[in-house]
């Protein structure tokens, strides 16, 4: 047992050493573009840093799923997120934020609308002078009602989202 506390004593002391490295590298000439085109999966997105320590962000994602069940079904996403830049370094710029979004979905039968919450932590990952991608994860809560029927449903999801960054100034 001892042995296991003393390897993830020895695990979170290597990963701290990896932050604290990646966040203080070159902090003092990093560069600050201020507006993105921001392209997440499978969306479209302007991207806007407000101050070296904040950015704001309008979303637009949609997908299309053929279900054998329910067949093709299309989801729209219509998001604004805020995050806050941690420690912002030369190449990786670690993040916190909170995201709201209007969300439907709809088939030949049925359409659903409502909204989507969450907060995330993530990094963004410069790559070149004005291009960068990123991730980040987080819990989210999703709550959408049936049109016609108005049966409802609320849950909890644990949302990750990929997305390049192409800077414009």
């Amino acid at each position: 047992m001892l042995y296991i506390i003393n390897s993830m004593h020895a695990t979170l002391y290597r990963i701290a050493i990896l932050t604290f490295f990646l966040c203080y590298v070159g902090k003092a000439t990093a560069a600050i573009p201020n507006l993105a085109i921001t392209i997440p999966y499978t969306g479209i997105g302007i991207h806007y840093n407000i101050s070296p320590a904040w950015a704001l962000e309008a979303r637009y994602l949609t997908d299309k799923y053929d279900s054998d069940r329910f067949g093709d079904i299309t989801s729209d996403v219509i998001g604004l997120r805020a995050q806050r830049y941690l420690l912002a370094a030369r190449k990786v710029w670690p993040f916190i934020g909170a995201e709201t979004a209007y969300v439907t979905s709809k088939n030949a039968t049925y359409k659903t609308s409502g909204f989507a919450s969450g907060a995330f932590v993530g990094a963004e990952f410069f790559t070149l002078r004005r291009a960068s991608f990123g991730l980040d994860v987080g819990p989210y809560v999703v709550s959408l009602e049936e049109d016609r029927t108005k049966v409802s449903s609320t849950g909890l999801e644990f949302v990750i989202n990929a997305f390049i960054n192409l800077y414009v100034f």
